[in-house]
């Protein structure tokens, strides 16, 4: 039975969306429709035609096609169960709130799959979820660095390997883990991530250096946001501000801003300098409006855009 689910604004100015056709954007409104609470849903041709087309001559082979696209742009993984096509939702729980989630009727994919553990990784933007940190990719699996799979309930306590279950973790924090319970794990103040002291701090705040764990969220944005300072300050803002917008709205506006500024400074025009985050969060910059570029770049890009890409 299909289910009430919620399609926020920034969905209809994602460029990933932008790019796909009509249809294929109906199709993935569908998907959200019919598929079960963990974001998965049955996905060959012929079952997505009778649910999403009921009504509409549609060919299997451009739903096929569509399938790919879909898949091709990262916004779903599809995998093979029992001879059965079905695909995931990578960012399904990220924009649903599930109240009362029930018991998914669709199989979760193996944990074997090299390509469903990646999907976990850029669903998680690749952030450790115990010490927060980025995790990195390297040609040493050995790396404490190194992004693996992390499971909120372990195996051995009869966690499963859907979606919700999965968490990105640095194998540093995964291997400190084991199979201890998440809750008694954090609670343990020896396993809880300590914070970077800023060289802006004075040597008193050094010393009595507090313990504090960052959403993943405010993570999300501080590795965007290309001033790095103050960084309790501005979590301590980013957790009093109530009326901020999602994530991914406010990542795209720091994105939109730093390509902002290079055109700013390419055409040589007054380009502002980054407020402290704490400052930009607490004003709620992300609303800003761009500058207008006056004048076409001079082509002189090489020196002017390292400041603000990261």
């Amino acid at each position: 039975m299909a289910r009430t689910r919620s399609i926020k604004p920034e969905f209809w100015s994602d460029e990933k969306v932008g790019t796909l056709s009509f249809m294929e954007r109906l199709l993935f409104l569908g998907m959200w429709n019919f598929s079960d609470d963990e974001g998965l849903i049955k996905a060959s041709p012929l079952y997505l035609k009778a649910m999403v087309f009921p009504y509409d001559n549609m060919k299997e082979k451009d739903i096929e096609s569509a399938i790919q696209n879909l898949s091709s742009k990262q916004l779903i993984f599809c995998f093979l169960q029992n001879n059965q096509q079905y695909a995931w939702i990578i960012k399904f729980r990220v924009y649903q709130r599930i109240d009362k989630p029930q018991k998914p009727i669709n199989p979760a994919p193996s944990i074997q799959n090299t390509k469903y553990r990646t999907a976990i990784f850029k669903r998680d933007n690749y952030l450790c979820h115990i010490c927060g940190e980025i995790t990195e990719i390297s040609t040493n699996s050995n790396d404490s660095n190194f992004p693996t799979v992390d499971h909120i309930i372990p195996q051995s306590k009869g966690g499963n390997h859907y979606p919700s279950n999965l968490k990105t973790a640095c194998s540093r924090c995964n291997k400190r883990r084991g199979n201890t319970d998440l809750d008694q794990f954090q609670d343990d103040s020896t396993n809880v991530p300590r914070t970077f002291i800023d060289e802006t701090e004075t040597e008193t705040e050094t010393e009595t250096e507090t313990l504090v764990v960052y959403s993943n969220d405010f993570l999300s944005f501080w590795s965007e946001y290309p001033k790095s300072v103050k960084k309790k300050a501005a979590f301590k803002e980013w957790k009093k501000n109530k009326t901020r917008p999602d994530i991914e709205i406010i990542l795209k506006a720091i994105r939109e801003q730093k390509k902002n500024k290079t055109e700013l400074k390419c055409a040589g025009q007054f380009c502002p300098e980054w407020p402290d985050p704490e400052r930009w969060i607490k004003n709620e910059r992300w609303n800003d409006e761009l500058l207008e570029i006056k004048q076409g770049c001079n082509g002189n890009k090489s020196d002017k855009t390292e400041v603000w890409e990261k």
